[in-house]
């Protein structure tokens, strides 16, 4: 990993190319002066292991991670439009909805293990399958579950 320390305002990475097994010999430069070569290895030291380890499988995760979660995030406007429709229409008298059973009829469907209640046993099942279906096939399960995450995480 890159060792790098801050000394005297000046950015210095030590062992930075230790882990691709060769060691560079920085040119001599001022002590005071920041340049572009200097951030840019420093940001190689920093990222790049990640970088490396996530490879193809990581990005595609992280582009499937980015994508269910502006899909997701599209989904609960629609359904929360689509509630204030019914409900509305259900207000005015325009239809009536029987909202216990629409209740019942959810719990059912979502409760996985039938024990009568929704609770985290329930939802493992439910993400061991999703997550297993979507990685499928992935060179790298590991690096495409990771950059998936990454991606729902921070974005």
């Amino acid at each position: 990993m890159a060792a790098l320390t801050i000394a005297g305002g000046v950015f210095l990475a030590g062992e930075g190319a230790a882990w691709a097994g060769k060691k560079e010999t920085p040119a001599p430069q001022p002590q005071g002066e920041l340049t572009v070569e200097k951030v840019t290895d420093v940001l190689w030291n920093l990222a790049g292991p990640i970088l490396t380890n996530l490879g193809f499988s990581g990005c595609v995760g992280a582009a499937a991670g980015y994508a269910l979660k502006k899909v997701g995030q599209f989904v609960a406007v629609c359904v929360g439009l689509l509630f204030l429709l019914v409900q509305g229409l259900a207000y005015t008298g325009f239809i009536t909805v029987n909202w216990s059973h629409v209740h019942s009829t959810v719990s059912q469907v979502l409760d996985v293990n039938k024990d009568g209640k929704i609770d985290h046993n329930d939802f493992k099942p439910l993400m061991s399958n999703f997550l297993g279906a979507i990685s499928q096939g992935v060179p790298s399960v590991g690096g495409f579950l990771a950059g998936f995450l990454l991606a729902i995480r921070t974005f």
